[in-house]
């Protein structure tokens, strides 16, 4: 994992290509690797992927490389008051960060290999726990979970077919009663290759 600075965390740069996907797999492996253990990480990719969210327009489609360079620019300047705000109570600033009730979906998302699934999502202001399931199309449950955490790994004993498509989605149930969730991510298994 790159580093910025001495801290071990991402850089803007691979919090811009990880928004527009546009990372290799091996890299976008080692990006979720470190998101599934870093919560200040998983924090600002949340707040980057809320900015861009806000910038772009149903009308208007932006370039790969502008999509890039619009969130590089915007994590130099959400970057230093995120620093700033550390020390005020996480549900406050998630509270007046997040207007919708929809929970990022992070990974995975597209096409994965089937060794090391791990999925993450952004946190929900005052979550108790997280439901992760995981579905055939058809709607057949093929794993679920609760976690407190906003990431699982899915069980070595759980197999997916290769070629075959699922979809996951996560709901968060929060203190007092109500829930929040993602909306359904759809990925591909690879093929196995010998």
């Amino acid at each position: 994992m790159r580093s910025h600075g001495d801290r071990g965390h991402m850089t803007e740069l691979d919090i811009a290509g990880y928004i527009d996907r546009g990372l290799g797999a091996q890299r976008r492996d080692d990006i979720e690797d470190h998101l599934a253990v870093c919560a200040e990480c998983r924090q600002n990719l949340a707040e980057s992927q809320r900015l861009v969210n806000r910038v772009r327009r149903p009308r208007r489609i932006a370039a790969a490389g502008g999509l890039i360079g619009l969130a590089a620019v915007a994590l130099i300047f959400v970057r230093a008051p995120l620093s700033k705000t550390s020390n005020l109570p996480q549900e406050r600033v998630m509270r007046e960060a997040t207007p919708s009730t929809k929970i990022p979906a992070y990974a995975p998302i597209g096409t994965i290999s089937q060794q090391n699934v791990r999925f993450i999502w952004g946190t929900a202001p005052r979550a108790s726990a997280y439901r992760i399931t995981l579905s055939s199309t058809d709607g057949t449950t093929v794993w679920s979970a609760t976690v407190r955490d906003t990431s699982a790994l899915l069980p070595d004993s759980v197999a997916l077919q290769p070629d075959a498509a699922y979809v996951w989605f996560v709901d968060a149930t929060l203190s007092d009663g109500s829930t929040r969730s993602t909306t359904l991510q759809q990925i591909q298994v690879n093929r196995e290759t010998k």
